[in-house]
């Protein structure tokens, strides 16, 4: 339940032939069953503070993501809030900010490459403020995770590099594992495939 909620959700939407992220986030919100529907885009970047660095797997989400009870319920504050109220703040996984010595209120620099067309690497600095350090009770994700709000993601993330989706909930994503994908089933913009989170998760 925690890696699911926090992690996978319980199905997910991507684009195959569409950039209509938010017409599917909005007709996913509007179908019955649906407890709550968000943009997410992924990537990898370099976190670096205090003199030292850390891969990270970026996740750029949606406020309401970071709000919601079944987030709530298994994502542990540390320090600082869960929240994600201005442009530039960041939570942090534990582990990581045990390695680059932050806290709550600490800067650190994140480090995303973007290939130009000439096929240079281009390296991009964004300057993050550390809102919370978050636990999701795994170490291995609480030495990766790197939230940061969404819409700042889609700004700062190369695109050839960030796999972006709708993640999606319902209700009981354990006695009904596929009701979240069935119940957006012929209600997304044409474009999108959907998986239940035990297809995600198969391996």
């Amino acid at each position: 339940a925690r890696y699911v909620e926090l992690g996978t959700y319980h199905a997910q939407a991507f684009p195959y032939a569409s950039t209509d992220l938010v017409g599917a986030r909005d007709a996913a919100r509007a179908s019955p069953g649906i407890t709550g529907a968000w943009i997410e885009r992924q990537s990898v970047g370099v976190a670096f503070a205090h003199g030292a660095r850390e891969g990270a797997m970026i996740r750029g989400v949606e406020p309401g993501f970071i709000a919601d009870p079944s987030t709530q319920a298994y994502l542990q504050v540390v320090s600082g809030a869960a929240a994600l109220e201005k442009p530039y703040d960041a939570l942090v996984g534990a582990a990581m900010a045990r390695k680059l010595s932050l806290e709550a209120g600490d800067t650190l620099n994140l480090i995303t490459i973007r290939r130009a067309q000439n096929g240079a690497m281009i390296p991009r600095v964004s300057i993050l403020t550390v809102r919370g350090v978050v636990s999701a009770g795994y170490r291995d994700l609480d030495a990766q995770w790197l939230f940061m709000a969404q819409d700042t993601a889609a700004r700062v993330l190369p695109p050839d590099n960030t796999r972006s989706f709708v993640g999606i909930k319902a209700a009981d994503p354990f006695g009904a594992p596929a009701a979240a994908r069935d119940a957006v089933a012929g209600r997304l913009p044409p474009g999108f495939s959907v998986y239940q989170w035990k297809d995600i998760q198969r391996n």
